[in-house]
């Protein structure tokens, strides 16, 4: 069930006895879709993603930007995420610079024992920050390891879109801006792949 008001689309999901997160990578590329892109530092495409039986995002949304949202995702592992309150897991845009885009996906998640809860699901599909599709309800709670493991594989997929593909940097800030976001990507996907190989 859904309603509309001034804006914000309000989702009334499906939630009752299901604790389920997936997120998976539909399709990868530069954002001109040229393969041969050698100054891309980002990667798009398109995402499917499902909290509970609630379609977030599939192959009908345009292009998200997806290595940033894979070091979004990675930071909420062990750290709570806010929604509204930093950068959005899911950007539109944005670069290696997280600079902000108004069109994305963002949740809350906490972090309770060895648990992940995930609740306030909101979509702004619009450059203007008052049309919002809210998921109301929506709340999924799953063990830290299991959403340790979701979030991995995804980034792993980014991971592989990149391995071999050298890229051109404008300047010297460019390259030091990659090689830090790069340098964190790494360390967390590690740090969170030896957490996963324990269990």
């Amino acid at each position: 069930m859904a309603r509309r008001n001034n804006g914000v689309y309000t989702v009334f999901g499906i939630n009752a006895k299901m604790n389920k997160f997936k997120i998976r990578i539909l399709d990868q590329y530069w954002i001109t879709k040229n393969p041969d892109n050698k100054i891309d530092l980002c990667s798009h495409g398109l995402i499917d993603l499902r909290v509970n039986d609630n379609c977030i995002s599939d192959e009908t949304d345009d292009d998200w930007t997806i290595n940033t949202a894979g070091l979004m995702l990675l930071r909420t592992v062990e750290s709570d995420h806010y929604v509204d309150d930093t950068y959005p897991i899911i950007p539109y845009c944005g670069q290696l610079g997280m600079i902000g885009c108004p069109i994305s996906i963002d949740w809350t998640v906490e972090h309770q024992d060895d648990n992940v809860i995930i609740k306030d699901i909101k979509k702004y599909p619009t450059t203007d920050g008052k049309e919002v599709i809210e998921y109301k309800g929506v709340i999924v709670e799953i063990g830290k390891i299991q959403y340790a493991r979701e979030v991995v594989r995804f980034c792993d997929s980014i991971k592989d879109y990149f391995k071999g593909k050298e890229r051109d940097f404008k300047n010297d800030y460019n390259k030091q801006e990659w090689e830090s976001f790069w340098q964190e990507f790494n360390n967390l996907l590690e740090k969170n792949r030896l957490i996963l190989n324990k269990h």
